[in-house]
């Protein structure tokens, strides 16, 4: 470590303290692995400084200051080599008078690290008592300071968050680094977990009960949320540490393993002989690991068929598509259901399937009894109510009455065409030649994809 004054900035004269980190690259030969500058305002002016490391890594400059309104005195700055962001600065001695006509102010310093425990730093510095009014009358301070947290066994980091996790499922572990920066080893008593959800975080180590002088052991911590939300708790390490026990904050979410975007789909009424829109359905994985063992399929009439770009497994967060049709070929209701089986801890996972098979022309009612009816004579016309369920206009080609008996029955109708939703009637009579059960059908010969539609019609002839 080598530290010097510089010019603060260029056309400024406040002066800063620069530091270099020299390593040997190998060959013995020193090189220079990072610097940087102690300069935390544009007021002070910060010299003649010293610099040492300690044995957790980090580096303190001790220097004099000086200021308009600041008498000559003396500050400090540590930071982490590892990672030397802004310095933290810190006061060691106020002076009380300036420096008046000499200029060897500070001249001398010291900066060593304490050899017992590698943490303390022992700076040595000059200030002025009073201001000088005769021949430098300078004071010399011993400081003392240590970086926060140097000696004591440390977690790092010292906290973990396991983010969305399937409920019941293990996640990957995590690694906490015990650090022992004692001098002395590191006995460990045991490791708990303590807070609410204390019972959903369990670890695995390698520390052996003991942790060297200096040394390291690795404690891997793995999260089963025993619940859906956030699941909280702390990992404790007991030990004969002086900040016994060392502590790290835990926290995850348990989630429903797999998810989807809907449990159910409805489709509605759809004409016999058509498919209706398919429908998507998302599959997410909420787990920290993969979703394995994918099968999906469908119970319930042929009518439901399903296609997905899930294949036999997704990755952790991922998502899959499963698109399911409906294409019914009888009349009625008719349920059905997705089935989705994985490894995840809520399988199988289902989607309900509604529909509704709608004939395209219905004839209502769908036969007519004419009842007694005595020879000869006519009855009274009974109605068909003829109705287009398609969404496009259904033109007749013809409307009969065929069979054995055809000539003892006529009809007489206004279906000539159908626009969608809309109705036509067939009105037919009943005239018995002779005694006995009469019977013919009524048939519609159209467009539409149930064509012809057929309705029995039947009747008795009495004297």
């Amino acid at each position: 470590m080598v530290s010097h004054t510089v010019q603060a900035a260029t056309g400024n004269q406040q002066t800063a303290v620069r530091w270099y980190e020299l390593r040997d690259n190998g060959s013995g030969t020193p090189s220079l692995y990072q610097d940087g500058n102690v300069s935390p305002d544009k007021t002070t002016y910060r010299f003649m400084p010293s610099i040492a490391e300690d044995a957790n890594g980090n580096a303190a400059v001790g220097y004099s200051i000086s200021g308009t309104t600041t008498h000559p005195g003396m500050n400090a700055a540590y930071f982490s080599l590892a990672n030397p962001t802004a310095p933290t600065e810190i006061t060691l001695y106020d002076g009380a008078g300036d420096e008046e006509n000499t200029w060897h102010m500070g001249s001398y310093s010291s900066m060593t690290v304490d050899p017992e425990n590698g943490c303390t730093f022992w700076y040595v510095g000059e200030y002025f008592p009073t201001n000088q009014t005769g021949p430098p009358a300078w004071g010399s301070r011993i400081s003392n300071f240590a970086v926060p947290g140097c000696g004591n066994p440390t977690l790092s980091p010292g906290s973990l968050t396991f983010g969305g996790q399937g409920v019941g499922i293990p996640s990957a572990p995590q690694v906490i680094t015990l650090i022992n920066s004692q001098q002395v080893p590191l006995n460990i008593t045991n490791m708990t977990f303590t807070g609410a959800d204390s019972g959903d975080f369990s670890q695995q180590n390698n520390c052996n009960g003991t942790v060297a002088a200096g040394g390291t052991c690795a404690i891997n911590v793995t999260f089963t949320p025993g619940a859906l939300g956030t699941r909280t708790a702390e990992l404790n390490v007991n030990d004969n540490g002086p900040n016994n026990p060392q502590t790290a904050s835990l926290t995850g979410t348990g989630v429903v393993p797999v998810t989807l975007s809907s449990s159910s789909i409805s489709f509605g009424s759809v004409l016999i002989g058509n498919s209706a829109t398919a429908k998507p359905v998302t599959l997410t994985n909420n787990q920290s690991v993969a979703l394995t063992n994918i099968n999906i399929t469908i119970s319930g009439p042929a009518a439901y068929t399903q296609v997905n770009t899930c294949g036999t497994s997704i990755p952790t967060g991922g998502q899959c598509t499963i698109t399911v049709t409906f294409a019914p070929t009888t009349s009625g209701a008719q349920t059905g259901t997705v089935n989705i089986s994985d490894n995840a801890s809520n399988s199988p996972q289902s989607i309900s399937l509604q529909g509704s098979g709608t004939v395209p022309v219905i004839l209502s009612p769908a036969s007519l009894s004419f009842g007694m009816q005595n020879v000869g004579t006519t009855s009274a016309a009974k109605n068909i109510t003829v109705k287009n369920n398609e969404k496009v206009t259904v033109t007749f080609t013809s409307v009969n009455i065929t069979g054995a008996d055809s000539s003892e029955f006529a009809q007489t109708d206004n279906c000539t065409s159908l626009a969608s939703g809309a109705t036509c009637t067939v009105s037919v009579t009943f005239t018995p030649s002779g005694k006995g059960a009469q019977s013919a059908t009524l048939t519609l010969t159209d467009s539409a994809i149930n064509s012809p539609q057929t309705a029995t019609l039947s009747g008795t002839g009495e004297n």
